[in-house]
Formats: structure tokens, sequence, C-alpha cells
């Protein structure tokens, strides 16, 4: 009786076991491929970008290196590179002319004809002076003259200032300043003239320039806010 319940309990254990599915190892787990983001240029690392723009930068003008010379009597055309004389009441200090440095020519049609042909940039400036004195005292004045309206003021009791277009004059040909009257879109300053007034013992210093400008180059007030293509002290002879 005993072998038969031992018989049985071994049938039901070969039967339980040949029935169970064999273990089936989990899938592998693989990981996700990393993203590829866009790159649009190839900078170093840690550069940014510039924004794009469609402004171009202006080019700056060609215009050309300035000289003075002196303009009173005989004409030589030849620079200066210092300049004095006498300041005194009622005398002239000084008439120079602004020439293209290097420039070559008997007459200022001949100087400043050939720097218009060779520097298209000159067709839209225009040229005037600084005119900068100082007083004994130490006070400080810089005068923008580009016209005939700007050789009237206040500083006359010091200076006179006269304006001359020698390039619309004819050569050999006698001709006074330019007259307010007589100024016009035309009208080019290649000459000026300083005479001493009532009051120039005070002033101890006197700088003159010449400048190209444009409407672009003056401030609210007409003063020239660039800088100057030339600039000469004048000395003062006992």
């Amino acid at each position: 009786m005993k072998k038969g319940r031992i018989l049985l309990l071994l049938l039901c254990l070969l039967f339980t076991a040949c029935g169970k599915a064999p273990a089936v190892p989990d899938a592998p787990v693989t990981a996700p491929e990393p993203a590829v983001l866009p790159v649009e240029t190839d900078l170093p690392a840690g550069t940014v970008a510039a924004p794009e723009t469609d402004a171009e930068t202006a080019a700056a003008p060609e215009l050309p290196a300035l000289a003075f010379f002196a303009d009173m009597g005989a004409r030589t055309f030849e620079p200066l590179s210092s300049y004095s004389a006498r300041w005194e009441r009622d005398r002239d200090i000084l008439c120079l002319g602004v020439k293209p440095e290097g420039a070559e020519g008997k007459s200022y049609q001949d100087l400043w004809g050939a720097a218009f042909a060779a520097y298209p940039d000159l067709a839209r400036y225009r040229l005037g002076f600084l005119v900068s004195y100082t007083l004994a005292d130490g006070r400080r004045e810089e005068l923008t003259v580009l016209s005939p309206a700007d050789t009237e003021g206040a500083f006359t009791d010091y200076l006179d200032i006269y304006l001359y277009d020698d390039y619309h004059q004819t050569p050999g040909v006698w001709y006074s300043h330019v007259e307010k009257s007589a100024y016009t879109a035309e009208t080019t300053l290649t000459s000026i003239k300083l005479t001493g007034r009532a009051k120039i013992a005070e002033v101890r210093e006197i700088l003159l320039s010449a400048v190209f400008y444009t409407e672009d180059d003056l401030d609210a007030e007409g003063r020239f806010t660039g800088l100057p293509a030339l600039t000469l002290p004048i000395g003062k002879e006992n």
C-alpha cells in the first residue's frame, strides 16, 4: 500500500516538471541614440555668432592734405612750416592761401583744378577756416569762419577777418575780399587775411586752421565739430 502511494507521488512530480516553460532571459535594454542638434556655423567653442546686418560701413572720403603759403605780394605757393609777423593795430598780420599739398602750378586755378579732378569727393565738401586766439588773461576763443557772415562779432575788437575766393578770379587782376552779398554755394574760400584791431595788444596766441566740411560737420550753432585738415601757429614778432 505504501509502495503504491510513493509511485503515485513520483508520477505527479514528473508531469509537473515537464510542463514548466524554461526561463527566458530578459531582452537587453539599448540606450537611446543621443540627439544631434543642427549646427549653423563652425565657430570655436564659446563663440557667439554676431547677428547679420545689411548696414554697410561708409568709406572715408578721399581728400588732399593741405598746406598754407604766403599770399602777400608775390605768390610763390611755397608751403609754410612756420609763420610770424608783427601784431599791431591796423596792420595786416597775415594773408595766407591754402592749397593741396604737393600741388604745382602758377595760379589757384591750376592748384585746385587738378585737386578737384584727382579727388572726386571734393565736390561735396567746402573749404573753411578756424581762428583761435588766447587773451593775456587766459580767455580763449575759437571762431568757425566759413562765410563772410562769420567775420562779424565782438572779436573784431581784436582782429578783422577777410576771406577771398581766388579760384574764381582772373589771375593777375586785383579784386577785393568776398562780401556777404556775393557769397554763394559756388564760392570757394582759398585764402584768409587777419588784421590787428584796437585791442590786438591783448592777444597772446593765434592758431589758424583750414578745414574741409559738409553740413554734417557743423553743430546747431554752425560751429565746426570735426578735425582740422591743417593748423599753423602764428608767431608774434616784437
